[in-house]
């Protein structure tokens, strides 16, 4: 049978307590329905004792900082809570980027999970590692390249641009006062001849990922096929076929294709190109669609291929994107 508990020296008969961790000169309370408990601080840590069962919400506040913890009581326990402020840790970047919760709401303050999307190049030094003490986790997308135009004899129309290529690296290890550069891969502009454009690669971390049409599979002016990235870009095809435009590849596929070898589609990595390489991330880098009435180009950030065309101009490819979290 339970009788007492006496962890760090307090409780009460059959009554729970929580330890909780927080700031030094914090205001600590504890709070289930109308019921409100304070302690004193002791070496960064306040003591509740005496609790019954239920949901107890531990509230911190410090200047004009306050976090909140709820802990649930079912059973006879001693509860350990740490508050933290906010974990998203400092630093400054030379370039541009947004601080995202893993809805992509912008945020500037979490006790918990964040990311921050590096949109152009620049310079990155952490100066408080606070969320990234035990690393961070990367994911980077190069830039997509171009579609291909009609072909100038008019027999074929223009295959999509592959998607830029993408990666994760997990759990890396940074420091402050560490300069960490960033590359972000620029979209291919889009073309108004025969030449396709490949996109930049990305660098970070020690990660690099190549950007789109890296080894575009045209080395002829009578064919339309797609280039290869991340996703495939799709085949155009024969000005005289009645058909729509080819899809591009996504997630990693190949481009869709036409019937004849003049018309291959791109080839894409074969794994998935969802941020972070999970099966529930945002999607990214898709390949260009081919032969297009209204060609479009990759938005930035996105690392798509751009749209091959029926005309004489291209889709443009999309720019990259570095995304840092929180180690998972």
């Amino acid at each position: 049978m339970i009788g007492r508990t006496n962890a760090g020296g307090c409780g009460g008969l059959n009554k729970s307590v929580i330890i909780v961790t927080a700031p030094t000169g914090s205001t600590v309370t504890c709070k289930s329905g109308t019921t409100t408990k304070t302690a004193a601080e002791k070496n960064g840590t306040w003591t509740f004792t005496g609790l019954d069962n239920g949901t107890w919400t531990v509230t911190a506040t410090k200047d004009s900082n306050t976090a909140t913890k709820s802990v649930t009581i079912s059973r006879l326990t001693v509860e350990y809570v740490t508050i933290a402020y906010n974990q998203i840790p400092a630093f400054t970047y030379t370039g541009d980027y947004e601080i995202v919760d893993d809805d992509d709401n912008p945020i500037t303050i979490s006790q918990g999970d964040w990311k921050i999307r590096f949109l152009t190049s620049g310079t990155l030094k952490f100066t408080e590692l606070r969320g990234a003490e035990n690393g961070i986790d990367v994911f980077a997308v190069g830039g997509g390249g171009s579609g291909k135009t009609k072909i100038s004899s008019g027999r074929w129309y223009g295959g999509g641009g592959g998607s830029g290529y993408t990666g994760t690296k997990k759990a890396v290890k940074v420091t402050t006062n560490t300069s960490y550069g960033i590359t972000v891969g620029a979209g291919a502009a889009a073309v108004t001849g025969i030449e396709e454009k490949a996109g930049g690669n990305t660098v970070a971390f020690g990660l690099t990922v190549k950007g789109g049409n890296d080894s575009f599979p045209n080395v002829t002016a009578v064919d339309s096929r797609g280039g290869n990235g991340g996703s495939g870009g799709a085949s155009g095809y024969l000005a005289t076929t009645a058909v729509a435009s080819n899809a591009g590849g996504t997630n990693g596929g190949n481009g869709g294709a036409a019937s004849t070898e003049m018309e291959t589609a791109g080839v894409g990595q074969g794994t998935t190109t969802r941020e972070f390489g999970e099966s529930t991330g945002k999607l990214y880098a898709t390949g260009g669609d081919g032969g297009a009435a209204s060609p479009k180009s990759g938005a930035v950030n996105t690392g798509n291929g751009g749209d091959g065309a029926r005309g004489a101009t291209s889709g443009a490819g999309g720019s990259g994107i570095v995304i840092i979290r929180n180690k998972r």
